[in-house]
């Protein structure tokens, strides 16, 4: 895989693991926030959201950086194995 296109793939994935940390981060600060599942502070609860946000989008990223990393391996296989049949 080229440099270019490897770089664009872990971009597109941080932007994916950026909106679902967010997302999560949000939806932890609003139920703790409102006792729902804690009973926190206001500050609390956004350090815990922000938290989560910025743990789950690094987890994320690197999870689907390295399946994208595989799925390259295993196309690149793929298509040189169709290659060398077709020499033969």
């Amino acid at each position: 895989m080229s440099h270019p296109d490897r770089a664009w793939k872990f971009v597109r994935s941080l932007q994916w693991a950026l909106l679902i940390g967010a997302l999560s981060g949000l939806a932890i600060t609003g139920l703790t926030y409102t006792g729902f599942v804690w009973d926190l502070e206001p500050q609390q609860s956004i350090l815990l959201g922000a938290g989560t946000a910025v743990g789950l989008a690094l987890f994320l990223t690197y999870f689907m950086d390295r399946v994208s990393q595989g799925v390259g391996s295993f196309r690149r296989a793929v298509k040189e194995g169709r290659r060398g049949k077709k020499k033969k």
